[in-house]
């Protein structure tokens, strides 16, 4: 996954060292249970709501073509929702995903 978030995070214009890695490789094995939740198709390792495969869980997973259009959307989506790339350390990343960032989402609260 590092060469894929390393291409992601650098097209995206956000600076690519090993705690920026390792917050985003950190939150998508999170989300996907480290790979073994079924939701969206084999490239939705987030499990990202949106249009695309409904499951019997009644919500509809956003499908991409490959790992890379995967990862692209997931930066942006961590940088322009939630402000997460500005974070301190891992703490503040996780509690920028949270809420704590001034004017972007929570992720908790978000559908």
């Amino acid at each position: 996954m590092k060469p894929i978030f390393s291409a992601a995070l650098a097209n995206n214009g956000i600076e690519v060292n090993n705690n920026t890695l390792s917050e985003v490789i950190k939150a998508t094995g999170l989300e996907s249970n480290y790979g073994l939740s079924p939701r969206g198709n084999g490239y939705n390792l987030g499990g990202i709501k949106g249009p695309g495969t409904k499951y019997k869980d009644g919500n509809s997973y956003r499908d991409f073509d490959n790992l890379y259009s995967f990862a692209d959307y997931y930066v942006k989506l961590l940088n322009n929702k939630y402000d997460a790339f500005n974070a301190k350390d891992l703490n503040d990343f996780v509690g920028r995903l949270h809420g704590n960032n001034k004017d972007h989402a929570s992720y908790s609260a978000s559908p």
